[in-house]
């Protein structure tokens, strides 16, 4: 089973973090792999960290903050997240 953040949880998380990065914990490799392979068609760049940068099973996406991205761009990878967890039937 895929472990997930809910894309409204995760979009709080993002805007609350205190640092750059917020690591989405997806647990396994290919859906980490087909989850940024989606966002990257979608048009963003959301890497997978896999083993052995992370522990086997937490396996993440590595979402990036900049101050250069604006509140839409924001909005519209949260919405693309949102998006992609209700097509994958992704627990929430």
């Amino acid at each position: 089973m895929v472990k997930t953040h809910h894309a409204g949880s995760l979009r709080r998380a993002i805007e609350g973090a205190p640092r750059g990065f917020f690591p989405w914990i997806v647990g396994d490799d290919q859906a980490a792999l087909d989850l940024a392979a989606a966002l990257k068609s979608e048009g963003f760049l959301v890497p997978a960290s896999r083993y052995p940068t992370v522990a086997k099973g937490s396996v993440r996406l590595r979402i990036t903050v900049r101050a250069s991205h604006t509140e839409d761009q924001i909005r519209a990878l949260c919405e693309a997240i949102r998006k992609m967890t209700k097509q994958s039937q992704m627990p929430k």
